[in-house]
């Protein structure tokens, strides 16, 4: 949530993309799960190993 907020604030069309994600998050069955340590360090070194290996990966698609 933190990385599409941060992206949204360079957009042009930052009203859009906060209406737009306000309405996914009301959506039925849709939860926002908090990010704990464990989660926090198993993102770390996921994507610090992908980028030693010469496969960076964007943060939005993990």
């Amino acid at each position: 949530m933190a990385e599409l907020q941060a992206g949204f604030k360079y957009s042009t069309i930052l009203n859009n993309n906060d209406r737009q994600l306000n309405a996914c998050i009301q959506k039925n069955g849709v939860i926002i799960l908090n990010a704990t340590l464990e989660t926090i360090d198993i993102y770390s070194v996921m994507t610090t190993d992908l980028k030693l290996k010469g496969i960076p990966i964007l943060s939005n698609d993990i």
